[in-house]
C-alpha cells in the first residue's frame, strides 16, 4: 500500500512540474561584445563613440 501511495505522489509531481527552461543563447564573440559595451559607455557619458577605441599606433 505504501508503494502505491508513493507511486501516486510521484506521478502527481511529474505532471505538475513546469517544463524545463530553454537553454540560454550563446554569448556573442568577445570583439563584438566589447564594441557594444564601448558604445553603451560612450552613450551613457555623452562621449563620442571613437574616444574608447584603441589607438592604432
Amino acid at each position: 500500500m505504501g508503494a502505491a501511495f508513493a507511486e501516486g505522489i510521484a506521478a502527481v509531481l511529474r505532471e505538475t512540474q513546469p517544463p524545463a527552461p530553454a537553454p540560454p543563447e550563446p554569448a556573442p564573440a568577445a570583439p563584438n561584445r566589447r564594441a557594444e559595451v564601448g558604445e553603451a559607455i560612450a552613450t551613457a557619458f555623452d562621449l563620442p563613440p571613437d574616444i574608447l577605441r584603441k589607438d592604432p599606433r
